[in-house]
């Protein structure tokens, strides 16, 4: 009977933990000018809310966000749109899913360094997605780290520094061109 009413709380105990949703998080990273803020939905899934001109109060940026896409779309996923990360696992599984984990930020000179950590929930496989706002220079600079600790090696495919997505009707791209551009059109 012990042993029963043992394996009955633990299960109880998991049961709890598996209903349970996730806690929306909001991070929102700012420049002088710029704002890009990420959520996550109560699945734990880390989506791009808002990019923008940055609002005077951070809390403005629930009622502004705009249609949220996945932060960082993986292949096999959720995600509708092209991958950012392609992944074929230890064991041949080519579905990856990401969970919001954690993030943490720093300021630094007029530079805020923000590290948001995403895991796979089946794999031992993590993402952190890296940003640095230079304030001054209105500039969000992004870039991603894998890494696993899978029983054996996993193959990348895909694995972008970066997954944008934006949303305005007209946008101006300003290109500084030099000879660095031709080396290789030699």
């Amino acid at each position: 009977m012990k042993n029963f009413t043992a394996f009955f709380y633990i299960f109880l105990l998991l049961f709890s933990f598996s209903l349970a949703a996730f806690a929306e998080e909001t991070i929102v990273i700012e420049t002088q000018n710029t704002a890009l803020v990420f959520q996550t939905d109560k699945q734990g899934r880390l989506m791009q809310s808002y990019i923008g001109e940055r609002l005077s109060n951070a809390g403005e940026y629930a009622a502004a966000k705009h249609n949220p896409l996945d932060a960082f779309p993986t292949f096999g996923g959720k995600a509708t749109g092209e991958a950012a990360l392609r992944v074929v696992h230890y064991d041949g599984n080519t579905s990856t899913e990401l969970q919001y984990q954690n993030h943490s930020s720093q300021t630094e000179a007029g530079i805020t360094t923000t590290v948001i950590t995403l895991q796979d929930p089946v794999y031992p496989f993590t993402v952190k997605l890296c940003f640095k706002a230079y304030q001054k220079e209105d500039i969000i600079e992004q870039w991603m780290e894998a890494q696993h600790q899978e029983k054996k090696n996993v193959v990348l495919y895909d694995f972008a520094s970066a997954s944008l997505s934006l949303s305005a009707r007209q946008y101006f791209l300003t290109e500084f061109h030099g000879d660095w551009a031709q080396e290789m059109n030699s």
